[in-house]
């Protein structure tokens, strides 16, 4: 993942941002192709931003046989103009360290903790693991990621298992209320087949978990089902929403029509079999959400 420095008003001084004193560097290295469109949204709670995106690709047949594993990333961008070495480098699974920060610097993992089939449609819900924003003032720049117990961001790793093996994104992801819409994509083996299925997940950009409030429709009260409670496994079942829903076909990036009478927005996804699929998801809030005195 590259960023590039555009600020300047002569193009010839544009470039890379990062480097590591000769080199230009990626912000962030996955180890696995990145075709689609991130997204962007400032930090939740600290300087920079969160950049939201997922791996894989689609681009000509040999893709329908690749079946590795995927990944939905949501890292932060905290570098600024004072250091241009603040790229994150590159992931190690194994160790969960990644080369351009302190070992004790590292990403979250959120999983996937509930798999079921509700009226026809497969739906996935993931774990809601806290994440830790340590950071440490630096007189000369602004905070920077505490090399203690940290997270830089936070991961997602697709099940690659049967009937949804070879997961992976290659539509752009939508950032919108602090939610990323990810779609991925499992293609069908045979390259005369247009089909295969997509799943929609709408996830905590904050974290990678799942949202609190329930954002698709289940049919039920609440819209939650139930799940055994990770903290307390001999406990009685708790409610949770769901954070992917399953469609046949390529489903495309949704347009979103708001809905105000209702308090929800629709989201309207054409799919490869000639169907516009729709979802009623909790509306964007809107208006003045802060005042300042004087």
């Amino acid at each position: 993942m590259w960023k590039f420095d555009l600020t300047d008003e002569d193009y010839a001084n544009w470039g890379v941002a990062f480097n590591d004193g000769t080199n230009p560097k990626p912000l962030f290295e996955a180890g696995k192709p990145i075709t689609s469109k991130p997204d962007v949204m400032r930090h939740c709670t600290q300087y920079g931003y969160m950049v939201i995106f997922g791996t894989g690709r689609f681009l000509h047949n040999d893709d329908r046989a690749d079946v590795s594993q995927q990944t939905i990333y949501g890292i932060w961008d905290y570098g600024d103009d004072v250091d241009d070495r603040e790229y994150l480098g590159s992931f190690d699974r194994g160790t969960g360290e990644l080369s351009n920060q302190p070992d004790d610097v590292t990403l979250l993992e959120q999983t996937i903790i509930d798999v079921r089939t509700i009226s026809g449609h497969d739906y996935r819900t993931f774990s809601a693991n806290a994440i830790t924003w340590n950071t440490v003032d630096d007189e000369d720049e602004d905070q920077k990621p505490n090399p203690r117990e940290s997270h830089i961001g936070w991961y997602v790793d697709f099940p690659n298992a049967s009937p949804y093996e070879g997961e992976r994104v290659f539509k752009a992801v939508q950032i919108r209320d602090a939610k990323a819409f990810v779609i991925s994509f499992i293609p069908d083996i045979s390259p005369c087949s247009g089909g295969g299925n997509s799943f929609l997940y709408i996830i905590n950009a904050c974290n990678g978990g799942r949202m609190a409030q329930a954002q698709f429709d289940l049919g039920n009260s609440d819209d939650m089902v139930l799940i055994t409670d990770p903290d307390d496994p001999d406990g009685p079942p708790i409610p949770v929403p769901p954070t992917g829903k399953a469609y046949v076909g390529i489903l495309h990036e949704p347009k979103i029509i708001r809905r105000p009478e209702t308090g929800y927005e629709r989201l309207y996804m054409s799919a490869s079999t000639g169907v516009v699929e729709e979802e009623d998801v909790p509306a964007e809030v809107r208006g003045l959400i802060y005042w300042l005195e004087r």
